[in-house]
């Protein structure tokens, strides 16, 4: 593998955790083929299943040039295979920069502000569904003698949306829109940058 990582940068536990999360993802695959090391990649780069960023996963192959592969969690490839699948993967990793910036991100809950908020939208999923979708956690916001959980999300597209949660079993998630504009685009683009499905958000606006 080329020089593009610090091997001082992860130590061999944080390495190998990352690494098995990748022999996790090609456990049941036969062939760890260019089609699977595309596949991978595309996974890692679009956050998709491998969430942790494109540097994590770099870094770790990098480190991974250098290590005994044995220890990996079992599958039905070889030492040698992982150790080819993973040079690839890293070469193909280092082909595709500059990376890909994050479908969305976190905004600080400190930016909350519910005079530029409206809800627009009913996501049909409880707060525990939400956050096993997203990788993200939501937050306490004070809310009257107590708290409610919440998420402020920026899109890749610059917008920002706020998520509200609710306390207690099957309650659903608001979907609010940040700012002026087309609440059926703000809808859209959260769809498609999360992968939640517009069949699954009731709109509140009709």
């Amino acid at each position: 593998m080329g020089t593009g990582g610090d091997l001082s940068r992860m130590s061999t536990p944080d390495w190998q955790g990352t690494a098995n999360k990748i022999v996790y993802y090609v456990m049941f695959t036969p062939r760890l083929d260019d089609k699977v090391v595309d596949d991978v990649a595309e996974a890692i780069l679009q956050r998709r299943s491998l969430a942790d960023g494109p540097q994590v996963y770099y870094d770790a192959l990098t480190s991974a040039a250098n290590m005994d592969l044995s220890n990996l969690i079992s599958s039905e490839h070889s030492a040698d295979d992982l150790r080819h699948f993973f040079q690839r993967l890293h070469d193909r990793l280092d082909k595709a920069r500059p990376w890909p910036e994050p479908a969305y991100a976190v905004v600080p809950l400190t930016e909350w502000d519910s005079a530029r908020q409206q809800a627009i939208a009913r996501i049909e999923l409880t707060t525990m569904q939400v956050t096993s979708r997203l990788r993200k956690s939501f937050l306490s916001l004070p809310h009257g003698d107590g708290t409610i959980p919440a998420l402020i999300l920026r899109l890749r597209d610059g917008r920002e949306v706020g998520l509200l949660g609710a306390h207690g079993i099957g309650n659903r998630v608001t979907l609010l829109q940040r700012g002026e504009g087309d609440p059926t685009e703000v809808v859209h683009a959260f769809s498609g940058a999360t992968g939640i499905a517009e069949e699954e958000i009731t709109p509140l606006w009709r």
